[in-house]
């Protein structure tokens, strides 16, 4: 392709404004994006937590984004903390909670002009695979604990040198002692 999307991309490969949205809303670490779960679970998911009485109604079939799948539908209750007590337990005696995650988040969508209107932006589940979390590098840790020490050592290290400074520390020490 040409234009800027060359530059930024391989430019073959258009991806959609969701997408893109998701990219930049959810880290690529976080996403898991080899572990994504398919579709048969998601809609056991959708079929064990979003019953009729847990307050969610579905509206529209799964979207897969990158690291996972939207939900979009409707809540009957009236902030997010409601909703989400009601599925938690749901979800909880799920077969699917041992490898699935979700989340209630903002539509990645890009804003429709009737949204921008009326200001209302409605939430979707955001179901994914159950570690989203950054696996552990023991190098990484190893690193930054050098790095931080060495930091710290380097900030006291140029007045334990100058000897007017070094005095007057052994003068206040002697003076509280």
């Amino acid at each position: 392709g040409g234009g800027l999307s060359g530059l930024f991309g391989d430019g073959g490969n258009e991806i959609s404004d969701t997408d893109r949205m998701m990219e930049s809303l959810f880290p690529r670490t976080t996403r898991k994006e080899d572990e994504t779960p398919t579709l048969a679970k998601v809609q056991l998911f959708s079929s064990q937590v979003l019953t009729k009485d847990s307050g969610f109604t579905v509206t529209d079939a799964p979207e897969a984004v990158p690291g996972g799948f939207l939900i979009r539908g409707r809540s009957k209750y009236d902030t997010a903390e409601e909703l989400m007590a009601k599925l938690q337990p749901l979800y909880e005696k799920s077969g699917v909670k041992e490898s699935l995650d979700f989340f209630y988040v903002n539509d990645p969508s890009p804003v429709t002009e009737e949204q921008m209107m009326s200001g209302d932006r409605p939430p979707v589940i955001f179901v994914t695979s159950s570690d989203v979390t950054r696996p552990a590098n023991l190098l990484l840790s190893l690193v930054t604990a050098f790095g931080i020490g060495g930091i710290s050592f380097l900030s006291v290290y140029p007045f334990a040198l100058d000897d007017a400074i070094a005095k007057r520390v052994e003068d206040e020490l002697a003076l509280n002692s």
